[in-house]
């Protein structure tokens, strides 16, 4: 069971280099993050002098490697963040000033291919893996912490709300009353 838990927390790097003594990082990756939320990092190749890597947002990135290896020669993940804000995340890194410098488009196999970045050599992977691990923690806190004042904004709003009718009941009214004119407001 211990071991079951610790793969529905997410990717862990202690994990990674176990599951990868028996296969590979690649295959490590996709068995961590299973069929959850996730947000990606791939190397797909050289072109043109250019190291080539993919990123993307995906509810299964099982099914999403099976659509991506029909469409380059070269698909191996290098990093896999799980998150339920896996969308959010991916816009957030894409806004990021050193993606938007290295951010490409490219013809591959008839379709045109975006989220795409190139750099002349393999020296950025550790740079690329920071700033998505960063800007997913930091999509995180700020969606977390936008629910919280949510959930404290419909709070207040309550109260107001049953003062409102508390006060309208000590002034008299029936609860008819305050039902018909709460449905005329409607």
């Amino acid at each position: 069971m211990k071991g079951k838990n610790r793969i529905d927390q997410g990717v862990n790097d202690t994990m990674i280099p176990t599951v990868s003594r028996y296969f590979g990082r690649h295959e490590a990756l996709i068995a961590a993050t299973q069929a959850r939320p996730c947000v990606y990092l791939a190397y797909i190749g050289i072109y043109q002098n250019l190291v080539w890597y993919k990123y993307g947002s995906t509810d299964n990135i099982q099914f999403r490697i099976v659509a991506h290896n029909l469409d380059f020669e070269t698909f191996e993940l290098i990093h896999v963040e799980t998150t339920t804000q896996h969308r959010l995340t991916e816009k957030n890194f894409e806004k990021h000033t050193f993606i938007q410098k290295h951010k490409r488009e490219r013809q591959i196999r008839g379709k045109n291919k975006v989220e795409l970045l190139a750099f002349p050599n393999r020296n950025s992977e550790s740079e690329l893996i920071q700033i998505l691990t960063t800007v997913k923690k930091n999509t995180e806190e700020y969606s977390s912490s936008n629910a919280l004042e949510l959930e404290k904004l419909k709070s207040e709003n309550k109260r107001e709300y049953y003062k409102t009718i508390t006060d309208l009941a000590k002034l008299g009214w029936t609860k008819e009353d305050i039902l018909d004119i709460m449905q005329s407001e409607i």
